[in-house]
């Protein structure tokens, strides 16, 4: 490694500019290849029919829904029998749609 020259570092740094000649600079805005694409979209929506509403408005209960954001926040709501539990449901639905 002795033949290896002195590196001069009186020259400074210089800035390289890895980008093609005649490519717009990253300051303009957007990037081209990835912009210029990208399709126009309405953000997402859910419709529900007037028979799914009508199902909905009876089962949201809102001393429930304060039980169990309590019971999260103090860290109690998530056990074993519950998951257990959940499971177990999940299985059961799963086996009776396989049946139908």
């Amino acid at each position: 490694m002795a033949d290896i020259g002195h590196i001069n570092s009186s020259l400074g740094a210089r800035d390289i500019d890895p980008r093609p000649a005649g490519r717009p600079a990253a300051e303009s805005g957007r990037a081209p290849g990835r912009d210029a694409q990208a399709p126009k979209r309405e953000p997402d929506r859910v419709e529900l029919s007037p028979a799914a509403q009508a199902r909905l408005e009876g089962e949201i209960r809102a001393e429930v829904v304060v039980r169990v954001r309590e019971e999260i926040v103090r860290g109690v709501y998530d056990t074993p029998e519950r998951f257990e539990a959940a499971a177990d449901a999940m299985i059961d639905r799963l086996a009776r749609s396989q049946d139908q």
